[in-house]
């Protein structure tokens, strides 16, 4: 029986203890304006660039300008030129580009500093130097219908309207019938097609002009990627490991390289190991070869 009485008694303590505890004021959790209104993360929406992808410009130097991630490192890229800008802690960049005459295939991508993150805009524009205007779409022949083709471009697929107007240009080694409808015959899929003209509502191109390639067909040979330099050049070659999957690369390059560092020209003894890089190359005869490396602090 005492022992009951006990084991009650002590239950009754613990109670009054808790429902004690439970009176204590409770300290206040303050929120910071910033936990109020956290900054938004940045979204592909939010990142704009201008040039827009299809303009046709008059003039070969063109600024390009916008939106990317914040902070980060911007390189604008072609076959025929590679450059990089600075964007600043609000993602805004700026800078000049010298285009070439016709068709020019560009990437303009953006690498975060701790190069983690990466985001890239391809985009085509048209140097017309013949007073051309409207925009420009090329791509890949995917499907022809009576006098419309579809192309699959660098971002999606545009249709392009063959009128009686069009001026059909084909290999030299294509000798189409006069009349355009026969000329559209003369197409094939698979050609690569570059159409200027305007787009009505229907988002239609009528071409003006119609250029039809089947050798040496457009593209951007370009590629980037980022790496830890593993050892410094020798004989014109270094190895380097990708940040995104370790994969072991053999680069190399040569008199056109162009070297920065941190945005300032260098030269080639500034690749040394364990340099954190961001390399564009192309693929020449099974080598990589290096056009620009952005050496990281």
């Amino acid at each position: 029986m005492k022992t009951v009485v006990l084991f009650l008694s002590l239950v009754a303590f613990v109670a009054v203890v808790f429902g004690l505890w439970q009176l204590q004021p409770k300290p206040i959790t303050v929120l910071s304006e910033k936990s109020l209104n956290p900054t938004p993360a940045q979204t592909p929406q939010d990142q704009t660039l201008e040039p827009k992808d299809g303009s046709i410009v008059k003039s070969k130097t063109v600024t390009f300008k916008g939106k990317m991630l914040a902070g980060s490192t911007i390189f604008i890229v072609s076959n025929d030129f590679q450059t990089s800008a600075q964007a600043d802690a609000n993602g805004a960049f700026q800078k000049d580009i010298t285009l070439t005459p016709g068709l020019n295939l560009i990437d303009v991508i953006s690498i975060s500093a701790d190069l983690s993150k990466d985001t890239r805009k391809s985009l085509s524009l048209y140097l017309a130097q013949d007073g051309s205007s409207g925009v420009v779409a090329a791509g890949s022949v995917k499907t022809i219908f009576d006098n419309v083709i579809t192309l699959t471009t660098l971002n999606s697929q545009a249709n392009i309207k063959v009128a009686p107007s069009t001026s059909i240009t084909f290999p030299k080694d294509v000798t189409p019938d006069a009349s355009p409808s026969s000329s559209v015959a003369d197409i094939r899929v698979g050609d690569y097609a570059v159409a200027l003209g305007n787009t009505a509502n229907t988002g239609t191109l009528t071409a003006q002009k119609l250029t039809i390639i089947r050798d040496n067909k457009p593209q951007n040979n370009e590629e980037y990627i980022a790496v830890k330099v593993l050892t410094a050049p020798k004989q014109n070659i270094f190895t380097a490991k990708s940040v995104k999957d370790s994969k072991i690369l053999e680069l190399t390059v040569d008199k056109n390289t162009q070297i920065s560092d941190s945005g300032k020209d260098t030269k080639v003894d500034a690749i040394t190991k364990d340099k954190n890089a961001v390399i564009i190359y192309h693929t020449e005869t099974g080598k990589k070869v290096v056009d620009l490396i952005y050496l990281l602090p």
